[in-house]
């Protein structure tokens, strides 16, 4: 299998709920992370947004952009700023 991540992911099972505007909160766990994107897994609706903010501990926030979806399971990139 080749490997087209650009950083390497450190493994987790950090819960978190996935924010967007006007849509109802979703507990999902992370799988996996690094410092540019994650894998998150639970039961998410297909119509998951292309953007939302994953919360973690109810206040710190990362916004996030959906990169590939699968039942069960969505991998997201960070949308941080650039510095």
């Amino acid at each position: 299998m080749n490997e087209r991540r650009k950083r390497s992911r450190a493994v987790s099972s950090q819960p978190a709920v996935i924010s967007a505007a006007g849509a109802r909160r979703i507990n999902c766990v992370v799988r996996n992370f690094s410092s540019t994107g994650a894998r998150l897994e639970g039961v998410l609706p297909t119509s998951l947004p292309e953007t939302f903010d994953l919360v973690f501990d109810g206040h710190s926030k990362l916004p996030c952009r959906v990169k590939w979806r699968r039942p069960g399971a969505v991998g997201v990139a960070f949308a941080l700023p650039h510095r």
